[in-house]
């Protein structure tokens, strides 16, 4: 890599902060023409404009969206008749005319929602579909270049680097390191800017796998608008661009999965997975946790059967052609003032909308691996909501745009609701601006919103019969190493793989010799096996976050880093842990701190 800053004495030089530029044009879309600048757009049954006559629509959608529909019209005239027998005893005014316009519709809802899990329901009993499932892997080498973007918007940093540290290093032990690079893009303000700088100055240097760090000074057109600049300036050196939202997290296995199958079918423009909430700590999050996890295979497999290549983007946890993205999705600001005009708020509809216009396939896969979080309480959700509702109602103004699939003009108008929200349950993405999340729980309100810690200093993640979540060894239940009541309240706004090395403690303090390492990510960077600054800068960041903060004297912090770091631990995340782990020992002994 390029490097653009010697850094600190004794320790390695600092990569550049992004890779030279590779544009690729992203034209603005027309609403209201076929394709760009009014010219002709493929037929979406068709294949992609790329000079592919494949066609991506599987045998056999309109007879399952013609029986669905039937059934749905069906329950909803019944049930409406007998309501309207019901009224009929005293006489029918104008009250009762309205109350049967609104019922039949509503009605309507919720019978499609029930078909649609009941069809799930008989294809997951019969093994006609067989639910959530590893992601299918090739053994040829990947040959493409993937691009991991992580948008983020005065996020916590510890829990988003944190994250990143682990999603690099199960690519790396997959032995993809030159086939993936990530990208976190931010829209922070400048204090959280800082502090994600330290963080990736921290965890850069110590990985194969690149990692590069953007900062927009204007927030145009948000998350978006973010992705966009992305693509236009460094979108024609990958082949696809895998997004994550900032609590987005898959296994290497799942990301390299999904990166081998848009090399094999290249008409494919979007692969979205089905995330799986991790991290409930409130009641309200495992309740959310629970109801996913019974009713989200049953929901999503019968979404699956009739959504076929016309499925939903749901703006994280999905694979994208670049390409496809760059000449279909590119997001006009709409005419007029809010609600209806101006920036495209709830964006991902609109963007998979696009991309089938064009012709892309866009497609609803159920592996395994894929996971994000949910918003703590129910005034968390409802704020999301609001937002939510507030881009759907621009959607009213694209229900007639030209080349638009059936399918989903249908999506644009229910987004938001019933099926779409049971298999979507989406965490909080970068525009929630959980800055002000953070604030509210230091002021003592709400609760960490990662997961508990496993033994390696990871989130546990949900048990798959010993599967590798990791690309390395499987997490175990922690021991001992965990939150006590009373910790400061920062603590629920930090990553939990960073609580498995403070061992319940938070470390605002002075820490003595330490206090002049960046504090995000501490103890999470890769070392190289050998590396002695990586050794001893994670065995002195753990004993200094474990420590509490309360000053522990300089000769004793140092020889304890001297004792682990000759220890030969080649990986400083798991020598943090050890250490932590010896310190609660030596407490438990009553031998003095």
């Amino acid at each position: 890599m390029t490097v653009d800053s010697p850094g600190r004495p004794g320790h390695p030089a600092l990569p550049a902060r992004l890779p030279a530029d590779v544009p690729i044009d992203m034209p603005l879309q027309n609403f209201r023409a076929r394709g760009t600048g009014g010219g002709p757009t493929p037929d979406p049954l068709a294949g992609p404009s790329n000079g592919s006559d494949t066609l991506t629509s599987p045998e056999g959608m309109s007879s399952r969206r013609l029986l669905l529909f039937l059934l749905t019209m069906l329950l909803a005239t019944t049930a409406s008749a007998a309501v309207q027998d019901s009224l009929l005893g005293d006489g029918i005014d104008l009250w009762d005319v309205a109350l049967l316009v609104l019922f039949f519709p509503l009605f309507a809802w919720i019978a499609f929602g029930f078909l649609n899990a009941l069809i799930g329901f008989v294809l997951l009993m019969t093994r006609m579909h067989p639910g959530f499932v590893p992601v299918p892997q090739n053994r040829q080498p990947l040959t493409g270049q993937t691009a991991v973007l992580i948008p983020v918007h005065n996020e916590d940093v510890d829990a988003v680097f944190g994250r990143i540290a682990r999603m690099m290093h199960a690519i790396e032990a997959a032995g993809e390191a030159g086939s993936f690079a990530f990208f976190v893009l931010s829209d922070s303000g400048e204090e959280s800017g800082a502090q994600e700088v330290a963080a990736w100055e921290v965890l850069a240097p110590g990985s194969r796998v690149p990692l590069y760090y953007r900062r927009r000074t204007d927030n145009v057109a948000r998350k978006p608008g973010n992705v966009a600049d992305w693509v236009r300036r460094f979108g024609g050196g990958y082949d696809h661009m895998l997004v994550l939202d900032a609590d987005s997290l898959m296994s290497g296995d799942a990301m390299i999965g999904m990166a081998q199958v848009m090399e094999r079918r290249p008409s494919v423009g979007l692969l979205q997975t089905v995330p799986t909430i991790r991290g409930a700590t409130t009641l309200f999050q495992r309740w959310m946790q629970f109801n996913s996890r019974l009713y989200g295979p049953i929901s999503t497999a019968g979404l699956v059967w009739w959504s076929g290549s016309e499925a939903s983007f749901w703006g994280h946890n999905a694979i994208i052609r670049t390409r496809a993205f760059a000449e279909s999705c590119g997001l006009p600001v709409l005419p007029g003032g809010p609600p209806f005009g101006g920036a495209i708020m709830s964006h991902d509809m609109v963007e998979a909308a696009l991309l089938r216009r064009r012709g892309w396939a866009v497609h609803l896969i159920m592996i395994d691996d894929s996971y994000e979080e949910f918003p703590p309480t129910l005034i968390d959700m409802a704020v999301r909501d609001r937002r939510w509702a507030q881009g759907n109602i621009q959607h009213l103004t694209l229900l007639g745009s030209d080349g638009f699939h059936p399918v989903n003009r249908l999506q644009l108008a229910i987004e938001g609701v019933g099926v779409h929200d049971v298999t979507r349950l989406a965490g909080p993405d970068p525009d929630d601006h959980r800055a002000g999340l953070c604030r509210r729980k230091q002021a003592g309100r709400g609760d960490d919103l990662g997961a508990r810690a496993g033994a390696d200093g990871h989130p546990a993640v949900r048990p798959q019969a010993a599967r590798d979540h990791l690309g390395g060894v499987r997490p175990e239940p922690a021991r001992g190493v965990r939150g006590r009541a009373g910790d400061h309240p920062v603590r629920h706004c930090r990553d939990p793989a960073v609580d498995a090395v403070r061992a319940g403690h938070h470390a605002d303090a002075d820490d003595g010799p330490d206090q002049h390492l960046p504090r995000p990510a501490l103890g999470l960077e890769p070392a190289e096996p050998g590396s002695r600054w990586a050794v001893d800068r994670g065995c002195r960041a753990a004993l200094s976050l474990a420590s509490g903060g309360r000053g522990r004297p300089a000769p004793d912090l140092a020889r304890r880093s001297n004792h682990c770091a000759v220890a030969g631990a080649s990986d400083a995340r798991a020598v943090a842990v050890a250490v932590a782990r010896q310190m609660e020992r030596e407490q438990r002994g009553g031998e003095p701190r």
